[in-house]
Order: structure tokens, then sequence, then C-alpha cells
């Protein structure tokens, strides 16, 4: 029982340590989270981790996440200047046939993204800053198949030619 309470209290932590770890390092944090089975009981909690991604290193290829095999969704965490650009891909190599999402930050708080379903397809969106304290971004969403639970590769920077809409 001391066990479960402590990794209840670190988890806790952690959570609340993150955006601010985050802020810290100007990094994009992908939280993958653990599926929960009917009655709200996690399933594994060996498959909740982070992935630090660096400003500007792109990575064509998460398998080499420790937790990429696990079955859950990501949570997104970015922090850093306005203007900067990462695009998420539900693909390896960048490949834009399973989905991917484009962001573009528009102050210098903190996004969080949960659930990306929310966000309309095929179309650039502006969102302002809330009232808690997250930041603005714009967005460009290509939906795909279960989007949220295959983040396979991210890329920095503006990589298209024309607008997207």
């Amino acid at each position: 029982m001391k066990f479960k309470a402590a990794v209840l209290i670190f988890s806790l932590l952690a959570l609340w340590a993150l955006p601010a770890q985050a802020r810290e390092y100007g990094e994009l944090v992908l939280k993958k989270n653990q599926l929960v089975h009917g009655r709200g009981f996690p399933l594994n909690n060996q498959c909740v981790s982070l992935l630090k991604i660096d400003p500007d290193k792109n990575v064509p290829d998460m398998r080499t996440f420790r937790n990429f095999f696990c079955t859950g969704p990501y949570t997104l965490y970015w922090d850093g200047l306005p203007d900067k650009i990462v695009t998420v891909y539900a693909d390896f190599n960048y490949g834009k046939e399973y989905g991917y999402l484009i962001l573009k930050k528009t102050d210098d708080k903190t996004v969080w993204l949960i659930d990306y379903d929310d966000l309309p397809a095929n179309e650039w969106i502006k969102v302002p800053a809330s009232e808690d304290g997250y930041g603005g971004y714009e967005a460009y969403y290509s939906p795909g198949s279960r989007f949220e639970l295959n983040f396979s590769s991210v890329q920095w920077g503006q990589w298209w030619d024309a607008p997207l809409n």
C-alpha cells in the first residue's frame, strides 16, 4: 500500500513539474500515458514516461524511445519562443499518410495539448492564450486513425512551400 501511495505522489509531482521542466529547456515534451481499462485502473504503470525533444533537433524515427511500443495516448507540452514551428507525425520519416499536427507558438507561454480530436481537420486555426496561463498557438491538424496513440516522428520548422488551406 505504501508503494502505491509513493507512486501516486511521485506521478502527481511529475505532472506538476512537467511544464516547468519544458519551460526551462525550451524542449518539446511528449508524455506517453497509459491506457486505462473499464474501471479506471491503469493496465501498466511502466508505460508512463516522458520524451524530451531538443529544439530544432528533428526525430525521424521514435522507435528508439523507451516506451514507444506501449499502447497509450500522448500529451504534448511545449514551451519556448513565439514563432517557433514543430510538426508531430503519426508515421516514421515525416510521413503524412497517418496524420500530422503542425503547431506554431504565438507567445512564450507553455502550450499543453491533450485532446487532438477537438482540433478542426485540415484548416489553420488560431488558439489564444487561456485564462489559466497556457499559451496561444496556431495549428493545422491533418487527422489520422488513432493519431494520439501513434506519434512516430517530429520535425522542426516550416517544411511546406505554400499555406495549407
